[in-house]
């Protein structure tokens, strides 16, 4: 997509949310809750391919300015707050940290999907770049969702999806995502400033029942 295109695209999105907003200020006003719900729910859908989009005509300005610093995906990461650190101990362990639950697998959004999955794989390919670090030969990923007061019903690890924080970490700090060379473990903890979040932890795979007891009781 060209940079005249991404334009055209966003105008055409900005147009929509528009008319998301003005509908949800009708169904507030009627008390209609149930046509409140159903557009918040698609000015959310509009919304990520708003930033989807934007991406889009991102990328095409680099592209077409190479002496431009290409800063898109540190703006993401510090966008989305997304941090990635190397803990420390005797062996390899590293914790992922991302501002919110990850969405329900049977209700997820593609863009959605794909935007976490590129912006986690490219702070982590930087991450590994800047420090040096090889990708775990054998590793256990562990989820722990932490979920706040504004989260009705308690995470289903069952239903999380996983696959695209799995996706970005495949060939860059986990060889394969082959559940030979892959382990997974979920686990949900109330949140004790009631923020919901997502911790993410890669170990070797010989050293997760060490960082399972120490998630555990903390």
């Amino acid at each position: 997509m060209d940079i005249f295109d991404s334009i055209d695209a966003l105008l055409k999105i900005s147009r929509k949310l528009d008319n998301h907003v003005l509908k949800l200020d009708q169904s507030l006003h009627e008390c209609d809750y149930e046509k409140l719900l159903s557009t918040a729910e698609n000015t959310f859908v509009t919304a990520l391919r708003a930033y989807m989009a934007n991406r889009e005509l991102l990328i095409a300005l680099y592209d077409a300015i190479p002496s431009v610093p290409q800063n898109l995906y540190r703006l993401e990461q510090d966008t989305l707050q997304i941090t990635i650190e190397q803990l420390q101990y005797s062996f390899p362990a590293f914790r992922i940290v991302l501002p919110a639950l990850l969405p329900n697998k049977r209700k997820r959004k593609i863009d959605f999907r794909n935007a976490v999955t590129n912006s986690i794989s490219e702070a982590l390919i930087r991450f590994c770049k800047e420090n040096k670090i090889c990708p775990l030969r054998h590793a256990t990923v562990i989820f722990v969702s932490h979920y706040g007061n504004e989260t009705k019903i308690v995470p289903d690890s069952d239903n999380l999806e996983s696959s695209c924080v799995i996706n970005a970490l495949s060939g860059v700090l986990i060889t394969d995502d082959h559940p030979g060379v892959c382990s997974t473990h979920f686990t949900v903890k109330k949140s004790p400033d009631q923020v919901c979040s997502t911790e993410v932890y890669v170990v070797d795979y010989e050293h997760d029942l060490e960082i399972l007891s120490i998630i555990k009781s903390t």
